[in-house]
């Protein structure tokens, strides 16, 4: 990256929120009826540090798929710091490119992350967390707009109303990831090692409520889902009986009921999927159960997120039905836990973190 173009970086303090994520305190328990082979736990063997985001302002940018261009056009900047030479190529700012754009005047916020288009967790835990960065130069206006790429969905609309409905008006979505600025400030995320970050810790800080949980949720895949989905959850829910789990899928629920419901969860069960994101209203000390595979393992987004935020996170590994060899574009297999040993043992771990 040629720094000669860019203007500014802008640092935060961030001596207070400093995070560690606490992976070696996080508890693993392989119920598959299946070990042929052993489980690679390579990224529970080390705690690791929350990234920080960093902001970034450039004079007469051009923007376009993920990358930054300025005015001298000798810094391509990817917005995932994953500099790629065949991907800028392909995205290479072209004569059509100035014609179609949309150009913004003054000083204006562009925040875009991988996924964040669709899904729940990208846009709550590295969206929101950045307008929580430049949430003070929206009010004050030294920074006119932000701009994020993406449709506009109601659980979008909905988290901006709930936390942060004073700046409503200053945040425009854009449709397609093509526009000019007259001044930009950009984020590059430095992650390494995980997902998540100072940021987001900042920001969930601010929103927690702080209270005694009560409840304990059991998340569900939803019909519409068909990724990763438990083929056998309703008999896992069935035998959870007793303990008064409630289970709900969020995509029926607005923002703010499922920030009320995740607040006084003092536990909460389910399989590795964004429906976990909502952990982060959970309060402090309370617990995770992830239900997850072989070929997840190793991606521990929400169990990151868990002993970042100081909750409790236990992994267990279930059976894999399906014939995929590895995940393609987010897509494995569908999970199932063996109704006997597995199943007894799952109850277990839940019954012991009930009582501990």
């Amino acid at each position: 990256m040629e720094n000669k173009d860019i203007l500014d970086r802008w640092t935060i303090d961030d001596t207070i929120n400093q995070c560690v994520v606490k992976r070696t305190r996080i508890e693993v328990s392989d119920l598959r009826e299946n070990r042929d082979d052993q489980l690679k736990l390579n990224a529970f063997t080390q705690d690791v540090a929350a990234k920080p985001d960093i902001a970034w302002i450039a004079l007469d940018a051009a923007y376009k798929v993920n990358h930054v261009y300025t005015a001298a056009g000798s810094a391509t900047i990817t917005t995932y710091a994953r500099p790629d030479k065949d991907f800028a190529k392909e995205h290479a700012w072209t004569t059509r490119d100035e014609k179609l754009c949309k150009r913004f005047d003054g000083t204006s916020a562009y925040i875009n992350a991988p996924g964040a288009g669709v899904n729940y967790y990208h846009w709550m835990l590295e969206v929101l967390p950045r307008l929580e960065i430049i949430h003070a130069q929206l009010k004050t206006g030294a920074i006119d707009r932000v701009v994020i790429v993406g449709d506009v969905k109601p659980f979008k609309l909905q988290s901006i109303e709930l936390f942060f409905p004073d700046i409503k008006e200053k945040i425009t979505f854009l449709e397609k990831p093509v526009a000019r600025f007259e001044r930009l400030v950009f984020f590059q995320n430095f992650r390494q090692d995980t997902r998540f970050t100072e940021s987001a810790y900042r920001f969930i800080n601010r929103i927690r409520r702080l209270k005694v949980p009560q409840s304990i949720l059991f998340v569900e895949r939803g019909a519409n889902n068909t990724r990763r989905k438990l083929l056998n959850e309703a008999l896992l829910i069935e035998r959870l009986g007793p303990y008064r789990v409630q289970p709900l899928t969020g995509e029926l629920l607005s923002v703010r009921d499922q920030e009320l419901l995740f607040s006084d969860s003092k536990m909460t069960i389910g399989v590795h999927g964004a429906g976990l994101t909502n952990i982060m209203f959970s309060p402090p000390g309370s617990k995770l159960i992830e239900i997850t595979s072989r070929q997840y393992i190793n991606r521990v987004t929400f169990s990151d997120l868990a002993v970042g935020i100081g909750m409790a996170a236990h992994v267990v590994v279930v059976d894999e039905d399906g014939g995929r060899d590895k995940v393609v574009a987010n897509v494995g297999n569908n999970l199932i836990i063996n109704p006997g040993n597995a199943l007894s043992t799952l109850i277990d771990i839940v019954s012991k973190n009930i009582d501990a």
